[in-house]
């Protein structure tokens, strides 16, 4: 069962969260929600095969993690073998081959064809589900028992088989005592505290973009997610239930733009209470291209907030960028190696607390 001791990344199908996911030296203490992305330019079945595969490698076998398909939830049925199969219902059958072990993430939006493949997917599985609670589901404190009660009939579950994140999307800017209050209210609003089998809270503090006021070379954000949620667990007045801790890593909760986006050279590092970010050049527009990522690693190897490379899987690799030659990477390969480090820093935080 997860408890405050525990840690919820709420990470998009993306290579450089396969990554780093792939790299932790352990599972203990951490389940990912992976949300699988829209499908763009590639057909459906071919981005759920591609999303569930690249999970299977990353993540394996042996622990459960939750799989949220809100972006493909309102997709039109399959056409699996001449039979219309719904996208869920396809997500956990290619999931189950895969032999891994995911858990379906519903909430109050979704369809009731969706929650009808969930059902089913609960009812083979036995794994429960996940329920994800968004700022304005927690808003109409009246209708939320009775929202909450029609979604865990509709999969055919008690509170009892049921984990629950409350996801506060951005906290950017906000005060730290400012998320704690917020996650304390969200917290005391919840039916039946005690009855539901783990309780998660999340946001996300780091900005939505490194365009201006931010500058080029170093620049700090403060992490009031990690903050807010170390105030609420450890202050004089706590929540009756402590939430495990989540967070978006190293990323905003929106979806990236669309088209051609400029791509700058970057590195995100992740502090004891901020954020790290160094901000370089469009690749497309500077001589050194994505090559620039070199001296970026050499700036963070000497700055006084880098650990060791023994701290982590990205940390290892930021040194190795540093120090030779040859294949800057891409913008995958270093949201990858942010991610490592910002997990092992979490994983850390959450184990030196008192």
């Amino acid at each position: 069962m997860l408890d405050h001791g525990h840690y919820v990344p709420l990470l998009k199908a993306k290579d450089g969260e396969f990554n780093a996911l792939r790299e932790l030296p352990s599972h203990a203490g951490i389940t990912p929600l992976i949300e699988i992305m829209p499908s763009g330019t590639v057909a459906l079945s071919k981005r759920l095969r591609l999303g569930i595969s690249k999970t299977a490698r990353s993540w394996g076998a042996d622990d459960r993690f939750f799989l949220d398909l809100v972006h493909v939830s309102t997709e039109p049925d399959l056409s699996i073998n001449g039979t219309p199969v719904h996208p869920a219902s396809h997500s956990f059958d290619l999931a189950r081959t895969a032999g891994i072990k995911a858990v379906p993430v519903i909430a109050t939006s979704r369809s009731s064809a969706f929650l009808t493949a969930i059902r089913d997917v609960a009812a083979t599985d036995g794994r429960g589900v996940c329920i994800r609670l968004v700022t304005e589901d927690l808003r109409d404190v009246t209708a939320l028992p009775g929202r909450l009660d029609t979604l865990l009939g509709a999969v055919g579950l008690p509170r009892g088989k049921s984990d629950l994140i409350l996801d506060f999307r951005s906290s950017e800017g906000v005060e730290p005592a400012e998320v704690a209050r917020v996650y304390g209210i969200g917290i005391a609003r919840i039916p039946g505290l005690a009855e539901w089998r783990s309780l998660t809270v999340a946001s996300a503090a780091f900005p939505a973009s490194l365009a201006a006021p931010m500058d080029r070379g170093w620049n700090q954000r403060r992490r009031s997610d990690w903050q807010g949620w170390v105030r609420l667990i450890t202050g004089t007045t706590k929540p009756s239930r402590l939430p495990s801790y989540g967070d978006y890593g190293i990323s905003h909760p929106g979806l990236p733009p669309t088209g051609r986006a400029v791509t700058l050279a970057q590195l995100r590092y992740t502090c004891d209470d901020d954020f790290l970010i160094y901000k370089g050049f469009d690749v497309l527009d500077h001589i050194d291209g994505y090559d620039q990522f070199h001296a970026i690693c050499d700036a963070m190897i000497h700055h006084a907030e880098y650990r060791t490379p023994a701290f982590s899987w990205g940390d290892r690799q930021i040194q190795i960028k540093a120090t030779t030659t040859g294949d800057g990477g891409s913008s995958s390969t270093w949201r990858g190696f942010g991610l490592s480090h910002h997990f092992a820093m979490v994983s850390h935080q959450i184990a030196s607390l008192p």
